[in-house]
């Protein structure tokens, strides 16, 4: 194929010869004709501007994902597979490295949307801005955990689930499991996104609000009373640590009396003492 591509685009084959980047016509015969030649040339060009254009490859957090075995930047790569481009990071840096990164690519869209999840738990990011909350991710591809700084200085970090789609290789499932969310996490966002449905007219009443989250008015007051937590307290709510084994050491009946004091710092006074008793 090569040998034929040459053939037809070597401006000696049509009869033609090259000085100094100039083409002059050559008193030697052509063996291929001049039509031929400028088709295929222009084919040719296409196709390698085709190339180019996909070099650049668009993913959300784009320049912001390091290598957590190496620390380089993760570039933007993609694969085609039955006519859909499937964008991953790929630490390429690395691979030129000695020792060899052994980190293993990642799909993009698993990233994004495990991101956007938990910074939707705030209650303060769209699908369109998530990523302008974003300052650094780090991932490591062995222990399948990403590292987050938000542009707030804020970090947090997160087991990446391992994602469930035709395609992904059964050995992938024997990676250890990272836990699961403690059930506060859960109450928490709970508690953001009801008093987000009030507060937006969505419902008009507590009753109604009961009725969406199929609950009792007596549980409702429970859960939104987590809503008067301090801030700091219900952004370290959101991001406790998974439960890998036994029940949750941090239960909402021990946030009740924090909750029921109107000072923040006393709260977080007593966040704290609570937080050293259970040794969180």
């Amino acid at each position: 194929m090569s040998t034929l591509r040459l053939l037809v685009t070597n401006v000696l084959y049509r009869g033609d010869i090259t000085h100094k980047g100039v083409v002059y016509p050559g008193e030697h015969p052509a063996l291929v004709s001049r039509d031929v030649s400028q088709e295929v040339n222009a084919k040719h060009k296409l196709s390698r501007a085709k190339i180019r254009s996909n070099d650049a490859v668009e993913t959300p957090l784009k320049g912001l994902v390091r290598c957590a075995q190496c620390g380089a930047l993760l570039t933007a790569s993609f694969t085609g597979r039955q006519g859909q481009r499937h964008r991953y990071y790929v630490c390429r840096a690395g691979k030129k490295q000695e020792p060899i990164c052994p980190q293993q690519p990642v799909r993009a869209q698993d990233v994004a949307e495990s991101l956007r999840e938990r910074l939707e738990r705030r209650g303060t990011v769209s699908d369109l801005a998530f990523e302008q909350l974003v300052r650094a991710v780090s991932y490591h591809s062995g222990a399948r955990r990403l590292w987050v700084e938000l542009q707030d200085g804020n970090r947090f970090e997160f087991c990446l689930p391992v994602p469930v789609r035709p395609g992904v290789r059964q050995k992938e499932q024997k990676i250890p499991s990272c836990g699961r969310t403690p059930r506060l996490s859960r109450l928490m966002a709970l508690a953001i996104h009801l008093d987000g449905l009030l507060s937006q007219g969505a419902v008009r009443s507590y009753r109604e609000l009961a009725e969406a989250g199929h609950v009792s008015r007596a549980r409702l007051s429970q859960i939104l009373q987590l809503n008067h937590l301090a801030p700091e307290i219900q952004e370290q709510l959101l991001f406790l640590p998974p439960t890998r084994r036994g029940p949750d050491p941090l239960l909402e009946r021990h946030l009740r009396a924090v909750a029921r004091l109107a000072d923040w710092e006393g709260q977080k006074q007593r966040f704290r003492a609570l937080r050293e008793q259970l040794s969180l």
